[in-house]
């Protein structure tokens, strides 16, 4: 059974939205597939593990109640097999959880560091959504209450925090005195404001996007607020009609869906449950309106395998993208070690003698297998070594495992013919390129060959200390 900590909370204007979210989501969760527990952070950044009822969840004094304190917040994150977070605003949606659960390889369900800090901004996002050609209203950002108040668009207007969800800090200005107004309302909760063309009889949709292994496009829904707009007594504190499906055309409710997923992709976003776009539309055109998918290269009678074609061309894409970084990587690591190898060559031109020669000759025969042999230094080509076929190689020709291990031999052939102080070997990502039965006959050798040296091996793995352990060579163990 599945480990779930769903995280709630946090030091934001919008603690108590999410203790109302965590208490849906644990009143809906499947219980007997998942071991849920329930974590909160009160405003004070004090975590606590929640063994109370759902129903104290409805006010922020929840961690009055039956509750154990959290000490080692890192350590007890990662006995769960994945951490859901549900805490609206600071510190999630502008990626600092993220960044944090990052740093320690914790999973979760959400975005990343970077698609969370960019969206939970209201500029940044509608900056790079107009890069692509996605209509918005017209809008203006205000960055200090002294700022020119000009618009060049007519009132009414929205005033809203550009950092803050749940539509806290939100209203509707009629003229400039109610501009003024609300603009300091807003600065109250976020350093940036954003003042946008309201729109009047508008409809008010939602598109959800569930990524599970490909992209899955929701209904489109219809929100009727309660209030004039659907401001925050709207969403919380009054029942406002949700109605699904929406009551608009067949044709509009396929461009919602296809705007949905553009934005979705344009964002990068990805491993979210629930993300919800909202649309609005003037309600005077949706009965006239005829939306031309053409340019979008849709058949309009048969809009969801269209979407699973461009999720799976899309997953190809991101595939190639990571393959072709891959070998950019290998690329950079080979011409590095042939940098590397050079740069030795030239440094030891003058103390090689025959003896070295000879000693680097059996470290390399050793740490490869006997697949090379015996090595040499030419004038043209720099370090050779001989193959199994008696042909001389330069080390520009072989692979990046065989290079590495030629830089290993190299280095076990200085610390023994070029310095006279006791160095200690270090052992790194040469591992790699060996599977058990040659790993373990290599550290007996090392272990016998250089018993004065402090041997330092370092790994990601337990593969070496479990061959250690079975050779019964004797070590001690760090982990950082």
């Amino acid at each position: 059974m599945k480990k779930i900590l769903i995280l709630f909370g946090g030091n934001s204007y919008e603690h108590l939205v999410s203790c109302k979210s965590a208490k849906t989501i644990m009143e809906n969760i499947d219980k007997k597939k998942y071991d849920v527990t329930l974590v909160g952070i009160t405003k004070s950044n004090t975590w606590y593990i929640y063994n109370d009822l759902l129903k104290y969840l409805d006010n922020e004094l929840w961690y009055t109640k039956n509750v154990i304190k959290i000490d080692n917040i890192i350590s007890f994150l990662k006995t769960f097999d994945k951490v859901f977070p549900i805490i609206h605003g600071n510190p999630l949606e502008n990626g600092n959880l993220q960044g944090l659960l990052n740093m320690f390889n914790i999973k979760y369900v959400g975005s990343n560091l970077e698609e969370s800090s960019i969206c939970y901004d209201k500029e940044i996002t509608k900056i790079i959504l107009n890069n692509y050609n996605i209509n918005q209203v017209p809008y203006k950002v205000i960055l200090n209450k002294k700022d020119d108040l000009k618009l060049n668009f007519d009132f009414p207007v929205i005033v809203k925090p550009s950092r803050c969800g749940s539509s806290i800090g939100i209203n509707i200005a009629y003229n400039n005195k109610e501009l003024k107004k609300y603009i300091k309302e807003a600065f109250k909760y976020d350093n940036k404001v954003i003042v946008e063309k309201y729109i009047k009889d508008n409809l008010e949709l939602e598109c959800s996007i569930l990524e599970n292994k490909k992209l899955l496009v929701s209904t489109v829904g219809m929100i009727k607020p309660i209030n004039k707009f659907y401001d925050y007594e709207a969403k919380y504190e009054k029942t406002s009609n949700l109605i699904i499906p929406a009551l608009i055309n067949k044709e509009l409710e396929k461009e919602i869906k296809m705007l949905s997923f553009k934005i979705f992709k344009i964002l990068n976003l990805k491993n979210l449950e629930q993300i919800q776009f909202k649309i609005q539309i003037l309600q005077e055109k949706v009965s006239n309106s005829k939306v031309d998918l053409h340019s979008l290269e849709l058949d309009k009678n048969n809009i969801e395998p269209q979407l699973d074609k461009l999720a799976s061309i899309e997953e190809e894409y991101v595939l190639q993208k990571q393959k072709k970084g891959e070998l950019e990587k290998l690329n950079m690591s080979f011409e590095l070690a042939k940098t590397i190898l050079n740069n030795c060559y030239e440094n030891m031109k003058s103390t090689i003698t025959p003896q070295f020669t000879q000693n680097l000759s059996q470290n390399i025969a050793d740490i490869t297998n006997n697949k090379y042999t015996n090595v040499n230094f030419n004038e043209e080509t720099g370090l050779i070594v001989e193959n199994q076929k008696g042909d001389y190689v330069s080390a520009n020709q072989l692979s990046v495992g065989t290079i590495e291990q030629l830089y290993l031999s190299l280095r076990l052939s200085m610390i023994t013919n070029l310095s006279n102080e006791t160095l200690p070997i270090i052992l790194d990502e040469v591992f790699a390129y060996f599977d058990d039965d040659r790993l373990e006959n290599f550290l007996l050798a090392i272990d016998k060959k250089y018993k004065n040296n402090q041997i330092l091996i370092f790994t990601c793995t337990d593969r070496e200390k479990q061959i250690l352990d079975n050779c019964g060579i004797v070590y001690n163990f760090l982990e950082v």
